[in-house]
C-alpha cells in the first residue's frame, strides 16, 4: 500500500477529514496526534513539578538538514527523536516551545521553498 495522495510528511492535509494522526504509509502504525499532545502536557507537568517557574517557555530545537562536505548532496534527514515525540513534525529545521503556565505549544517552521 502506498502512501496516500492527501498525505504531506507524515500528517494529513488540511481538507482531510478523519481523525488526524502521523503516518509514514505502506505497513507502518498510525500514531493519533493526540500522542504528541499528552507528551508535551506530560513534559510540562514534570518541568513545573522540577521547580521550573509557570512563567517559563521550554524552547526545542529538531533536526537540522546538512549538506555532505560542502557540496549540494543533501545528506537524507532523520528528524531528532525527543523533538518528533514531542511535536510529530518530520521536517527539518524546526524548533517547538512550551509554554509552562498554560501548557500551549508553539511550533516554529522555516520558510519552505515554494
Amino acid at each position: 500500500m502506498e502512501k496516500p495522495a492527501n498525505m504531506f510528511a507524515g500528517w494529513p492535509d488540511a481538507g482531510t477529514e478523519g481523525p488526524s494522526f502521523f503516518w509514514q504509509g505502506n505497513d507502518t502504525l498510525k500514531v493519533p496526534r493526540s500522542m504528541h499532545q499528552l507528551t508535551r502536557q506530560s513534559v510540562v507537568k514534570n518541568l513545573l513539578a522540577a521547580g521550573a517557574q509557570e512563567s517559563g517557555f521550554a524552547f526545542v530545537q529538531g533536526g537540522v538538514s546538512t549538506c555532505r562536505h560542502d557540496s549540494d548532496h543533501e545528506d537524507v534527514f532523520r528528524q531528532e527523536s525527543s523533538f518528533h515525540y514531542l511535536f510529530g513534525v518530520a521536517e527539518p529545521d524546526c524548533f517547538g516551545g512550551l509554554v509552562l503556565g498554560t501548557g500551549e505549544s508553539v511550533l516554529f517552521v522555516p520558510k519552505l521553498p515554494e
